[in-house]
């Protein structure tokens, strides 16, 4: 995932991003001098910026802020009565979170700022005794991208940021509505708790007041880890009895990998996080060997580019079904010895 941040031009060293009194500073390539607010201090800082975007930003800030007042409490009890407290673990924090509330109002948008967590490559440190342990984090606020290094506290209560970097790219507050509240969120927060909702996780960041400023999502799919034999293809089992048909799913890499009697298929998967039962499988590559099952092997492919939605059936069975809710595959577990392994 390092890749996606390896042509960033401008980058500015900002300081230790720590849960007492840092923060995440804006630069902004404009003409006139403001003062702003900073997150962590209560106090004030010089920036650049361009007065007239400014007063729109506040405007809208404002306007916000009485949205705010208006829906927070029915978005909070709703929320708060459906979830279960989990350990803040670097297990359960790994992978891609979608930003899903500001002071508890659902945020609707399609385009959301996200977060990535990824811990330690043991391998890695293993092979090169030059390489200094450290977990990766990396974030998209809408506007500016971060890279930092994260830890979690003994107490598995706060997440602390270090060796920050970010982008400079200027952005009005109508362009990248939650900027100011991400950077803050990340200097304020002196509380970090991850809570479940059926398959969905929230890690949630929390102010020393107690008041969550904001919460990002993202879909448990992990219970699809693994090697699947398929057993049907559109609603038929005959195809799969006298051969075996595979398919390995790998949710953390959002990878798919198809082993067939005849040939092997790779693609990626994208999971919609405003449907919790959904699962596009793209970008499949296939080999081009030829042999009897080539005609199931083609069946087997169309099914998988018109996989849309997920269905478990039972603790070992999942159904994969097409938009209209259409049967396309039933896959049977048979390992996730490979996960382990890696």
């Amino acid at each position: 995932m390092n890749k996606i941040f390896r042509n960033i031009t401008y980058i500015i060293a900002i300081a230790s991003i720590v849960s007492s009194c840092s923060s995440i500073n804006q630069t902004h390539d404009t003409s006139k001098v403001i003062s702003t607010k900073d997150y962590s201090r209560g106090e004030y800082q010089t920036i650049t910026i361009d007065e007239g975007k400014k007063k729109d930003a506040k405007k809208k800030k404002k306007k916000e802020d009485k949205n705010k007042k208006n829906k927070s409490k029915n978005t909070n009890k709703e929320f708060s009565s459906n979830s279960n407290n989990t350990s803040l673990t670097l297990d359960n924090l790994q992978g891609e979170w979608t930003l899903y509330s500001k002071f508890n109002t659902i945020i609707t948008e399609d385009e959301r700022p996200f977060i990535i967590f990824e811990k330690d490559n043991l391998e890695e440190l293993k092979a090169d005794k030059n390489i200094a342990p450290s977990n990766k984090f990396y974030a998209n606020d809408g506007c500016n991208t971060i890279n930092a290094d994260f830890e979690i506290n003994q107490e598995n209560t706060l997440i602390t940021f270090t060796n920050a970097l970010k982008t400079q790219r200027y952005c009005t507050a109508e362009d990248a509505p939650y900027e100011y509240d991400i950077n803050g969120a990340f200097s304020r927060a002196k509380k970090h708790t991850i809570t479940m909702n059926g398959n969905e996780i929230f890690l949630n960041f929390i102010d020393e007041h107690g008041v969550t400023m904001l919460t990002f999502s993202k879909i448990n799919l992990n219970f699809l880890d693994g090697i699947w034999k398929i057993t049907k293809i559109n609603g038929d089992g005959s195809k799969c009895k006298h051969k075996e048909y595979t398919i390995t799913i790998d949710i953390y890499e959002r990878n798919v990998f198809a082993n067939l009697p005849c040939n092997t298929v790779n693609g990626k998967i994208l999971i919609d996080v405003n449907d919790k039962n959904s699962i596009t499988f793209l970008d499949l590559a296939a080999t081009r060997a030829t042999c009897k099952e080539i005609a199931t092997e083609q069946e087997i492919l169309l099914a998988l580019e018109s996989t849309t939605n997920y269905e478990l059936d039972g603790d070992k069975k999942v159904i994969l079904s097409d938009k209209n809710g259409k049967s396309l595959l039933e896959l049977s577990f048979v390992s996730d010895k490979y996960m382990k392994d890696r």
